[in-house]
């Protein structure tokens, strides 16, 4: 029996498509507000899940102001519903 998968983001044509096919480490990208920039970092990190470290995959999202990952972590857990917590240290 044969099981259909849902697909549940696909990247838009264009700036997403080339920056998730990109060969190298970091690359730059940017645009206006709502252009999909934080949905493709996301994704870009979950190309790498399961493919060699298991459930030890980890990553690094750094941002100048914390203020600014407000909108990642919204995103994050509506990608990826872990029930894990999120820890932000803050510069004192």
């Amino acid at each position: 029996m044969s099981r259909r998968l849902q697909v549940i983001w696909k990247p838009w044509p264009g700036g997403q498509e080339r920056a998730l096919k990109c060969p190298v480490w970091e690359a730059l990208f940017w645009g206006n507000r709502g252009g999909g920039k934080t949905d493709t970092l996301l994704m870009d990190f979950a190309k790498g899940v399961g493919v060699g470290y298991g459930a030890d995959y980890r990553g690094l999202l750094l941002r100048e102001a914390t203020t600014e990952l407000k909108d990642v972590i919204a995103k994050s857990k509506k990608w990826f519903p872990v029930r894990k917590r999120y820890v932000i240290i803050r510069k004192k």
